[in-house]
């Protein structure tokens, strides 16, 4: 079953697998509806699952927790932190079944969000797919910091990502992986995976695979 709903004001589209009493949240934040439906596209089939991405305006400012010379906009991600309780709240509110996980996954710089969020204890599993890794001061930040309640953690970027030496993305895989060992090293069963292509290859189908490992690893 899939629907449009709103959640704290927000526009919403849900995907959820009506026939399961036990269900696992995914939540994730949408720059616009035509990721939103590509990537419910690729999850729908899946048992289990209730998916619900939310609409974002200002899709980039909001994903970004610090300001950087290497984004443009504001960082604001603090107040859409400061609304997650809401959001969860509302999310699993609309749900049929009985949710007993929680899973925040992101794109792009919606990966750098879950990483960041991740350190609020509200989920049980977080996901950066081709996410930015390269963000400045991110790598300290994972080091130095606890994830309370996160058993598991995953990682991909395509291998055409990376960016020439002037590029803030470069050694953007260098700096995955980097990541992903440093929240392995708390305790976290974690993932790596390399995807073929650059930035926007497969988007939809990069994120299902970041759902499926969370239910059958």
């Amino acid at each position: 079953m899939d629907f449009f709903t709103e959640i704290c004001g927000r526009k919403a589209f849900i995907c959820e697998d009506d026939q399961a009493s036990i269900l696992s949240l995914f939540l994730m934040f949408c720059f616009d509806e035509q990721e939103a439906k590509a990537v419910l596209g690729e999850v729908f089939r899946l048992r289990g699952v209730a998916f619900v991405a939310v609409i974002l305006e200002r899709w980039d400012s909001w994903m970004i927790p610090w300001e950087s010379k290497a984004v443009k906009g504001p960082a604001e991600a603090k107040s859409l932190s400061e609304e997650m309780p809401a959001l969860l709240d509302e999310a699993i509110h609309v749900c049929h079944g009985d949710v007993r996980k929680r899973y925040l996954i992101g794109y792009s710089l919606g990966g750098l969000f879950a990483i960041w969020e991740g350190q609020k204890g509200r989920f049980d599993g977080i996901a950066s797919v081709s996410g930015s890794m390269w963000y400045p001061d991110l790598v300290p930040f994972v080091q130095d910091g606890e994830y309370p309640n996160v058993a598991k953690a995953y990682f991909s970027i395509g291998d055409k990502e990376s960016g020439k030496p002037s590029s803030p993305f470069y050694q953007v895989r260098e700096k995955t992986m980097e990541i992903e060992r440093i929240m392995a090293s708390k305790g976290i069963q974690t993932v790596f995976e390399l995807n073929e292509g650059n930035h926007f290859h497969q988007p939809a189908s990069r994120l299902k695979k970041a759902v499926e490992w969370f239910l059958y690893s």
